[in-house]
């Protein structure tokens, strides 16, 4: 019986939350790796969004108090320091942010790119980067008001000199100390405050055009790198097991092996 009680409370779950989706319209990205478990995307846009500085967004990033940093590329359970740098040119801005592995190993995560169209006009997106969060992976503003939030007006201000973190692998604010990354479920709800807003959308192509003023290199780690091709093919080769033995003859649950499964099983 109790076991009925649980199965209809999760039923019941799964149907409210996908009435409240469709009424949000809110898209449910399934995660490309780990490390997006450990880094939301929209939570990101909605800190920014608030932030009255690059450097206080670069804080708040960081503080375990708020909670949006659970990102450990490295593997060593702690969370990562996220460094932001901004390059300018003209009326484009990058806000890349940034992980140091190393002295000089640097993993970028994902960059906020803003391009100022005409007075109080701006388009705006974040892209996540590929080893993290997969190809095409990009987050807009469900709203044109960009122009109301606080952080825009500074960081086009005239003579705005480019922000550039001061802190670098090894060397940390004194305020932060390295801290235990969370679980997944624990993060998710963390970071649903920010998430229930749903004022960003998730979208899978670029939505600036007027970006290539600026000629930038991505930082990217070969350890990351490494990292996500082997989630992605160990995700593969889940998908495609075969089901355990006693339950081969069910041919509901039968998954042939195609011929090109051979490359994923070097």
């Amino acid at each position: 019986m109790k076991k009925i009680i649980l199965i209809l409370m999760i039923l019941l779950c799964v149907v409210l939350f996908a009435k409240v989706s469709a009424q949000t319209g809110d898209r449910i990205v399934s995660a490309n790796s780990e490390f997006e478990e450990g880094l939301d995307l929209p939570s990101v846009c909605e800190l920014f969004k608030e932030s009255p500085s690059l450097a206080e967004f670069e804080k708040s990033l960081n503080d375990p108090n708020v909670g949006i940093n659970n990102l450990d590329l490295n593997d060593d359970l702690d969370v990562d320091y996220i460094r932001v740098v901004e390059e300018v040119d003209g009326d484009v801005r990058f806000i890349v942010l940034q992980v140091p592995l190393g002295f000089e190993e640097f993993q970028d995560v994902a960059v906020i790119e803003i391009v100022r169209v005409d007075v109080d006009n701006y388009e705006i997106q974040i892209q996540g980067d590929e080893n993290i969060y997969g190809p095409d992976y990009y987050y807009a503003p469900a709203t044109d008001h960009v122009n109301t939030w606080p952080i825009i007006p500074v960081i086009f201000l005239h003579n705005h000199p480019p922000y550039r973190s001061n802190y670098y692998y090894g060397y940390y604010p004194l305020w932060w100390k390295p801290y235990r990354s969370s679980k997944a479920v624990v993060y998710h709800t963390r970071i649903s405050m920010y998430r229930t807003r749903n004022t960003f959308v998730f979208v899978n192509s670029r939505s600036i055009k007027n970006v290539n003023k600026i000629q930038r290199v991505s930082a990217k780690s070969n350890l990351v790198k490494k990292r996500y091709i082997h989630e992605t093919k160990h995700k593969i080769n889940d998908a495609k097991r075969k089901v355990p033995i006693g339950k081969t003859k069910m041919r509901s649950t039968t998954i042939k092996k195609k011929p090109d499964d051979k490359k994923y099983n070097k």
